[in-house]
């Protein structure tokens, strides 16, 4: 489980009974996507990531992780 807020990103093993945004990938490209290495609209597009919920808070991920 992820938790962005107050400008820190925490990872914990473990699920939210009532996510606000889900998404479902794999661990290579969470992290590339969590360093910056790959943009999450990119991945969305190639089908490596898929997304439940609040999509507008997956618009706001790429903003917080920049892409070289």
């Amino acid at each position: 489980m992820v938790t962005i807020q107050n400008q820190e990103c925490k990872v914990v093993q473990g699920t939210t009974p009532n996510p606000k945004l889900s998404l479902i990938s794999d661990e290579q490209t969470v992290l590339a996507i969590f360093t910056g290495k790959l943009s999450g609209m990119k991945a969305y597009m190639q089908g490596r990531i898929r997304l439940v919920g609040n999509l507008s808070l997956a618009l706001k991920l790429t903003k917080l992780f920049k892409v070289d």
